[in-house]
């Protein structure tokens, strides 16, 4: 790999990390707040069903233009294509289709409603429906949002798109704060954020030199279609994806008020690492992958791909350990206060101790992805979808009886487990030698087995030490377990960790 190649990568990998993680600071205040405000109930449990049609178009929308269009566009620029014309032509397309979708929600919200929340009745299923109208303009600006990021991402400008979520969630603070917390405020709070940042996309691609209008140009309608082919597969996929989330859903709101509540406080804690890391580093790495794939570079695919994949090994199997061993600890320190009380606590652990078993396959498979997309193996990730639906669906089914709610959270990381294997498999057969990380994988369970210790050390000294039992001393336990870890790793020379310390200091070096 050429070293300014290198350099590009480590700087735009850092910058995005550090974006990542200052929008889930955000985040995650946003959810303190809300925590306070409205702990576990039925307000919130409305609020989630409701947000989740505006977040599965989101989704959609992403693996089209974040995806896709990074493997069309360069190769329609290539043949002497127009950009401008090309965006264009999307941007309407996309625009009328959006449109649509918002009218349809908005005239059948009752009946949507009342499918994606089947054990919602009374006041409870009146809010819910009034909170899908309102959402249903979300939908608009989560659509176009996509679009300008996957332009952005194309040009290498990650600031404003992983900034993003930093000025949704300071907008919806400051309404909160300044305004009565309820559940209409969460909605009108999370219109006006995704509004305006998909103003400040469009005025920073104007400085870019993309203007857009209402002319179509023919060319780059023919391109446009074939984007939309080979979106085919993956708009399949993400309707997978978000249709098993919906009926984990379904399943939760027959598990009586806070259920709802309770799995997504669980859902987004447990989604941080691997959004922040495993997101942050693909979103960067699948356009260097695919340019290397249309340029005949194959080989520079696979080692970016691998070393990926072994990088997020060694921060995903820590997490893993901290989140089983400190999930009543973490969610008592950040959230009981208000509304949220130790009961919430020791509900919401629960489930995020069973999110987190599947949260290193949950970890590496958007990379595993990447690389299928890159590949243009889209329709084999179709069938890892459906096989991640059927085990998920079907696995909650028969655990609910014994686990209530929480079954849900076992059969997800289940999904992950099994969809995961598969998928390396696969790769592979098709002579990515993914074998090579089995080294990686002992060296960092070696250094778990390390974390362990020191957490244990906390737990046997806690009724000794009663100062122990307080949030600083926690934290204080979180931070020496994971030097631990690291240290260890060092010690054992392990690759990836002076993998991540050299593009540390290109970086300097870089910025000198």
């Amino acid at each position: 790999m050429e070293e300014h190649i290198k350099k590009s990568i480590a700087s735009s990998v850092l910058l995005v990390l550090f974006l990542t993680f200052l929008s889930y600071i955000v985040g995650f205040l946003v959810q303190v707040v809300i925590a306070q405000t409205l702990g576990v109930g039925s307000d919130l449990d409305a609020f989630i069903i409701a947000s989740m049609i505006p977040e599965s178009i989101f989704g959609i929308t992403n693996a089209v233009f974040l995806i896709a269009f990074i493997v069309v566009f360069p190769e329609y620029l290539k043949k002497g294509g127009n950009a401008r014309s090309f965006t264009s032509t999307v941007g309407i397309i996309l625009s009328i289709f959006l449109l649509i979708i918002v009218l349809v929600v908005i005239f059948f919200a009752k009946f949507i409603t009342q499918i994606i929340a089947p054990g919602f009745t009374g006041q409870q299923l009146e809010l819910t429906i009034f909170l899908v109208r309102i959402l249903s303009v979300s939908i608009f600006f989560f659509g176009l949002s996509s679009f300008m990021t996957g332009i952005l991402n194309y040009e290498h400008h990650f600031l404003l798109p992983k900034a993003a979520r930093v000025i949704m969630g300071v907008i919806l603070i400051l309404i909160l704060v300044t305004s009565e917390a309820k559940v209409q405020t969460l909605a009108i709070g999370t219109i006006v954020g995704i509004a305006t940042v998909v103003v400040l996309e469009y005025v920073l691609l104007k400085k870019n030199g993309y203007t857009f209008s209402f002319f179509v140009d023919k060319k780059a309608y023919d391109a446009a279609k074939e984007m939309l082919m080979l979106s085919t597969p993956l708009i399949i996929s993400s309707v997978i994806y978000y249709v098993t989330k919906t009926v984990m859903n379904i399943f939760a709101t027959t598990q009586g008020v806070g259920s709802v509540s309770i799995l997504n406080y669980a859902f987004l804690i447990a989604a941080v690492p691997v959004i922040f890391f495993s997101g942050s580093v693909s979103s960067i790495l699948f356009p260097y992958i695919t340019k290397s794939y249309v340029h005949e570079k194959e080989e520079e695919a696979k080692r970016i791909f691998l070393k990926s994949v072994s990088v997020l090994l060694v921060v995903f199997i820590p997490v893993t350990v901290l989140f089983l061993t400190l999930s009543t600890d973490i969610i008592r320190i950040f959230f009981e206060r208000g509304e949220f009380t130790a009961a919430s606590t020791e509900a919401v652990s629960t489930a995020l101790s069973y999110y987190a078993i599947g949260i290193i396959p949950s970890g590496i498979w958007a990379s595993i992805l990447s690389l299928f997309y890159a590949r243009k193996k889209v329709w084999e990730q179709l069938c890892l979808y459906i096989l991640f639906l059927i085990i998920t669906v079907t696995g909650t089914f028969f655990l609910l009886k014994y686990f209530s709610y929480n079954a849900i959270p076992i059969a997800w990381s289940l999904g992950y487990w099994v969809t995961a294997v598969v998928g390396l498999l696969y790769l592979e057969w098709l002579g990515i030698r993914i074998r090579q990380g089995v080294k990686t994988i002992i060296k960092c369970s070696i250094a778990a087995l390390s974390m362990m210790l020191c957490v244990g050390l906390l737990f046997f000294l806690r009724p000794i030490v009663p100062l122990l039992n307080t949030s600083v001393a926690i934290i204080c336990a979180i931070i020496v377990s994971i030097g631990v870890y690291i240290i260890v790793l060092k010690s054992m020379h392990t690759e990836e960790v002076d993998f991540m310390w050299k593009y540390m200091k290109d970086l300097r070096q870089t910025e000198k």
